[in-house]
């Protein structure tokens, strides 16, 4: 298995260490060491010039996922700790790599990942990358023979064992591999040296986040916009709470039609519903930016209990059979249509609950309860019967 050398010793211009400026929730370097683990890593070293709380806190987090991380000073320590067989990842200093774009690159071959020299990135910061070649700066990334570490020795002890090492890998006959130039603009391969930058990763990954979630609901659109521009998506406990919330406010919605108007317990069933698709988005946004378990069980969990919610506030204050069965008819129709349309604009159309719920409450103000569920029943009916998805 390779190992990965990173570093801790660039300051930002107020003094702070860049490897612990925080993209989306997680440092560079927590995002460096992920990525080593990514790659197959079982041992990381970090050379740092003093112990920070950011490093320590990255350290015990890999040492939980099972695999050693080790902090040292100098080149002679990263020579008495890289392994004299294997591979060895380099990275530069807080450099943020996406984790496909560094597979490609590097992810099994021995490989300087480099920029073309008339790359603009190139041009605009030369402090950052450091030229190997008549054509090519380095990309802060490289794969190359573990046992090139044991010659760190043969130099002074002050030296940069990152830059010595890309140099022993150049010498050995390691060849550059250029990156695509759309990683740089997408700020998929980026140096996070300052704060601006970080914003600018953050923004660059949650737009990518909300992308994946592909065609959304009005109310869904709305739910991804809050995670986008209130960045809570990188916590997944306000997620949680949010859940429980929608799950209260929909079960407050039966004492309220049994006590209020059935109006004002739609409504307050209509903020349930959006609550838990607040919920659905900013599990998401966390499973995708920190590969954490999607929570799918627990958000159809949710939907299934907040539809039966739905139905049973709706049932209770039926006079007769007749108007008990309607909401029953009706909520089971939308949930058909949702899943069996074949077209996703409609799929995506019964799936807003919350748009929905209020359109009944709407029509409830004006006496006009069990037509809203007769009108919204037939729609789905009529998306059953015509839209059906091939088996």
């Amino acid at each position: 298995m390779p190992s990965a050398l990173l570093a801790a010793l660039e300051r930002t211009d107020d003094g702070k260490l860049a490897a612990t400026l925080q993209v989306a929730g997680k440092s560079a370097l927590q995002w460096q060491a992920d990525l080593a683990l990514d790659l197959g890593c079982d041992r990381i070293i970090c050379v740092c010039g003093k112990n920070d709380p950011e490093i320590i806190r990255v350290q015990t987090a890999v040492e939980s996922a099972g695999s050693e991380f080790h902090v040292v000073k100098s080149p002679h320590q990263v020579a008495a700790l890289a392994p004299s067989s294997g591979d060895l990842i380099i990275m530069r200093d807080s450099l943020y790599v996406d984790k496909s774009a560094a597979a490609s690159v590097i992810g099994a071959d021995l490989s300087v990942a480099s920029i073309n020299v008339e790359h603009s990135e190139a041009s605009v910061a030369p402090h950052r990358y450091e030229r190997i070649d008549g054509a090519h700066v380095w990309a802060g990334l490289a794969r190359i023979p573990s046992a090139l570490g044991n010659r760190l020795t043969d130099f002074p002890p002050d030296n940069d064992a990152i830059s010595l090492l890309l140099r022993l890998g150049l010498q050995a006959g390691i060849k550059p591999a250029e990156i695509e130039p759309s990683w740089l603009i997408d700020k998929e391969w980026a140096v996070v040296g300052a704060n601006e930058e970080a914003a600018q990763i953050e923004a660059h990954l949650l737009d990518r986040a909300a992308a994946g979630f592909g065609r959304q609901s009005l109310t869904g659109t709305l739910a991804l916009m809050i995670a986008r521009k209130l960045n809570v998506a990188v916590n997944i406990h306000f997620s949680t709470i949010l859940g429980v919330l929608g799950i209260l406010a929909l079960a407050c919605a039966l004492p309220i039609a049994l006590l209020s108007t059935l109006p004002a317990a739609v409504v307050a069933l209509a903020l349930g519903s959006f609550l838990i698709t607040a919920y659905s988005a900013l599990t998401g946004f966390a499973a995708w930016l920190f590969d954490r378990p999607s929570g799918s069980y627990f958000i159809k969990s949710s939907e299934i209990l907040r539809d039966i919610l739905i139905t049973v506030a709706l049932v209770v204050p039926a006079t007769d059979l007749a108007q008990a069965a309607l909401p029953v008819f009706s909520v089971g129709l939308i949930r058909l249509a949702e899943h069996s349309a074949k077209s996703e604009t409609l799929r995506t159309l019964w799936s807003d609950r919350p748009i929905q719920l209020l359109i009944i409450a709407l029509f409830g103000y004006f006496g006009l309860f069990e037509a809203a569920l007769i009108a919204l029943g037939s729609g789905a009916m009529i998306t059953c019967f015509t839209q059906r998805q091939p088996h």
